[in-house]
């Protein structure tokens, strides 16, 4: 399986960049709108691109 990295600078406060990051609103305006996604440790993220599986992910939370 290939990978992708993408980076990106942004100018904005972190607090909003871990927002968006962090909850279904966020993800929904810069990925994909069909997902289910908490910011809770260990919620297993699930993201629906229409490719005939769904994406999963579990992703520590560390604010600072």
């Amino acid at each position: 399986m290939e990978s992708i990295e993408q980076i990106n600078y942004l100018k904005v406060p972190v607090e909003s960049v871990y927002k968006t990051l962090t909850s279904e609103e966020g993800y929904g305006q810069v990925w994909t709108k069909k997902l289910k996604v908490k910011p809770e440790v260990g919620f297993i993220n699930e993201f629906d691109f229409d490719e005939e599986y769904i994406t999963k992910y579990v992703y520590p939370l560390s604010h600072q």
